[in-house]
């Protein structure tokens, strides 16, 4: 449950301090936590941005444009290529997150056997292998090693 939970703090941050707008050519990619957390994240932001006042005294935050919303505000950094999301592609959330902001910022996750058992490629979900022996990738484990 970490990193979803992680990376939404952390994207709050970034929004919500303004990083888009004084850093305009940077591109960041939230990794390890799958899509979910995107649609959750811009449900809760837009909420919080309209319910909340900011104390901004310096104007150091982040401010949107007149008319726009925290979700208008994401869907254009998407846009702009600045937001990147790696994804699993057998994620239940996966088919919203891509209605709701496009298939732009979504990377599949091809760290393989990242999470992966034998048990997992075998059991018809993925239909990719047989069998896959880590000690034959070079890439050994200790669930190969007890074999």
């Amino acid at each position: 449950m970490g990193h979803p939970f992680g990376i939404l703090i952390n994207f709050a941050s970034i929004l919500f301090n303004g990083i888009f707008d004084r850093y305009p050519g940077v591109r960041i990619g939230f990794m390890e936590a799958g899509a979910g957390w995107l649609p959750f994240a811009m449900e809760r932001f837009s909420g919080s941005y309209a319910s909340h006042i900011m104390d901004d005294p310096r104007g150091e935050l982040r401010r949107l444009r007149r008319g726009e919303k925290v979700g208008d505000y994401i869907r254009r950094q998407i846009d702009e290529d600045r937001i990147y999301v790696g994804m699993e592609g057998d994620e239940l959330t996966l088919a919203y997150a891509i209605k709701l902001v496009s298939n732009k910022p979504f990377i599949y996750s091809s760290d393989f056997p990242h999470e992966v058992s034998n048990e997992h490629l075998q059991g018809g979900d993925w239909g990719i292998a047989r069998e896959w022996r880590p000690e034959r990738s070079g890439q050994g484990s200790d669930l190969a090693r007890e074999r």
